[in-house]
Formats: structure tokens, sequence, C-alpha cells
């Protein structure tokens, strides 16, 4: 298991350009880390499905199952700010309804399994679980998510089991698979529909399980799949800082005089760097060399100390003159006040649905509004 945690948004976006804006947003706000989509909107391509892509932004990017000329249905973004590599794996089929990554850091993985469980798009009528996960070997550090397509009172009590469900059972408890969903609550809802459904599922190896925090579900993305949320606690008790991710000098807003009066302060204030043994320190680029290159503990010791007060003082004097900034996931620019207004009353009345007749005319018409309103920016 990798030491750091992974924040995960899984969600069916179907194929929903506007839903996968509101994604993005929302794996801001929220901090995640990978977003795990089946069902993505793609840029409008030719025939040839190989080199498209879904919305682009620029706080993450994209990881696409391998180029089988056919839509891809299963879609990872990956933060920017996500110290782990993550790379599509070997193991992953030329198949665009299963999408398999290997998230490592150090000597430690975690495999990612992303489905979209459909019946196949060349056409051999067999469906995705069938035809590429039921041949899939899991490693012990796994997590499978996706969109099944498949019912059963495993995950839902009050539904009667797919046909060839039982398959799936056996399946996964072959590899002692452990259900992350709470049983009966919903992730996909449609007006029409008398209750919601549950396709959206989360599953784990055991070992990966056992570090799963906060597994929620968010009916707010504007999708009429539900997304769901939950993190897995890496093994690090105390993170290391990753200095790219530590708070950077902005140096387009530095006050530059501010910056030479306290680096100028600083340095007259340092007893190392004002003693008289570092001051005769002043030698031609030979003896520079030779004092480098000489077994000299004492003379070490009073540069390296050097060092370390002329870096302390550059430090101290860029916090006086150069305000910080955070590095991390941003929303683009034109996600205004307007949206979050929008996209906080379409889920009002998305929760509101069955209170009154007009109920479900009021949602249709936030979310229609939400909509034509991320379009138009």
């Amino acid at each position: 298991m990798i030491g750091s945690n992974v924040k995960i948004l899984q969600v069916n976006l179907n194929r929903s350009a506007q839903a996968t804006e509101s994604a993005l947003q929302a794996a801001i706000d929220l901090k995640v880390d990978l977003i795990v989509v089946q069902e993505p909107w793609l840029t409008p391509r030719n025939q040839d499905h190989n080199s498209t892509r879904s919305t682009t932004h620029q706080s993450f990017t994209q990881i696409l199952p391998p180029g089988s000329g056919q839509r891809p249905r299963t879609l990872v973004y990956v933060s920017r700010a996500f110290r782990p590599l993550v790379n599509l794996a070997t193991s992953s089929p030329k198949d665009p309804d299963l999408l398999v990554l290997d998230i490592i850091e150090g000597n430690a993985k975690l495999q990612l399994l992303n489905i979209y469980n459909e019946e196949d798009q060349a056409g051999s009528n067999s469906r995705t679980l069938e035809r590429c996960l039921f041949r899939h070997p899991l490693q012990p550090n796994t997590i499978l998510l996706g969109d099944f397509n498949t019912h059963h009172p495993w995950w839902d009590p009050l539904a009667k089991p797919t046909p060839r469900a039982d398959q799936l059972i056996e399946w996964l408890e072959q590899y002692h698979l452990h259900l992350l969903n709470t049983p009966g609550i919903g992730t996909f809802f449609r007006p029409h529909l008398a209750r919601e459904s549950v396709l959206d599922l989360s599953f784990a190896t055991s070992s990966a399980a056992n570090r799963i925090q906060d597994w929620q579900v968010l009916p707010d993305l504007g999708s009429d799949h539900h997304g769901i949320l939950f993190t897995i606690t890496g093994t690090q008790t105390e993170q290391v800082i990753n200095p790219m991710q530590s708070a950077r000098f902005n140096t387009q807003l530095a006050d530059w005089d501010v910056f030479a009066s306290s680096l100028q302060s600083n340095i007259a204030r340092s007893s190392v760097l004002n003693s008289t043994e570092f001051k005769n320190l002043v030698p031609s680029w030979e003896k520079q060399q030779a004092i480098l290159e000489a077994e000299d503990p004492p003379l070490s010791k009073l540069l390296d100390k050097a060092a370390d007060e002329f870096t302390c003082a550059i430090v101290v004097a860029a916090k006086a003159g150069i305000p910080t900034s955070r590095p991390g996931a941003k929303p683009k620019a034109w996600w205004s006040p307007e949206l979050k207004d929008l996209r906080r009353t379409m889920i009002r009345n998305q929760r509101g649905i069955g209170r009154d007749p007009d109920s479900i005319q009021l949602y249709l018409q936030a979310k229609n509004s939400y909509f034509l309103a991320i379009k138009r920016d």
C-alpha cells in the first residue's frame, strides 16, 4: 500500500460536457486527487477515437484506455498536485470499457480498475464483465470502481438480480472483494423512476478496504448518476512535506527594495558571515577548488554554517518582501459566483423532489439553467 492518502471521486457523466465541468469544479472544491469517470464527454472527432480527449483542465491530466479505435467509455483525471506516480498498467486491456492504472509511490503500488459494464461496441454482444473483468487477475492492493449496470440485493436490497449477476458475485467472492457502498443508498436517479437505483459500485481487496474512509454519495454533480467520494488512507502517519507542494514565492508581486533591505540587515546580524575566519575566505578560483577538495573538517563546518545562515537570511528577506502562493488545483477563470448560485439552486431543488407535484419540474428547470450557464461561459 502506498504511503500517501488518495481522495477519489467516481461518477458516470452521461457524456455531458456541462456535467464534466461541474464535476471538475466539485473536485477542486473537495481537493480530489483522482476523478474516475464512466461515459465521459469527448471532443468531437471522426470515427477513429484513438486521439480523442475529454474536457481539459489546467489542474488535471487525463488517462484513457489504450487505443482500440472505439469510443472510450472510461477515463481518469489525475490532479497535477498528486505526489504518487499514476501510470497506465501494462495489464490494461485494449478495451474502451476497462481502464487499469498503477498508482506507484516508492516500492509500493495500488492498482485501480475503472469499469463501465456495457455491451461491446464491436457487436460481439458480450458485456465488459465477461469480456474483460473476469479475465483480469487482481493484485493484493486493488480498488474496483465503476458503473456496473447490475442489480443485486447485496447492494440494493429491494432489487431483483440482473440475469447473470450471480457470476459477478462469484468472481467478487473469489477475490474476497469488499463492497464499499452502503446497501440501499441510490447512485442513479431520473425523474420518471419510482426510486433511486444502485448502479455505481465501489469494491476493494481486504488490505485496501481497511483503509477506506468517508465513503459517501454526492447527488449534486449535474449527471443522472450521483458521484461517489471517499479517501484511501496511506501508510505514512507523518507525511513528508513535498517541496513542490509547499508555499512558493510569487516574484511577480515582489517588493525588491524591501527584500534587499531585509537581506542586508539579516547578513549584518549573522555572526558566522561576519566572522574573521569567513571574511578571510575570499581566494582565487584555483584556491576555492582546493578548499572544496581538501579534507579540512573545521573549514567544512564553517562553510556549512555560512551556507545555512545565508539561506536563512534569503528566506527571511523573501518572506518580508515577496508574497507567497500555494500551488494546487484552481478553478477555471470563467467559473463565476453566478454558477455557484445556480448549482446550489439545482441541488436544493433536487433534494426537494417528491415534496410537491411541481418538484420535478423545478429541479429540471434549475438543472437546465445551470447547464446553459456553463455552456454560455
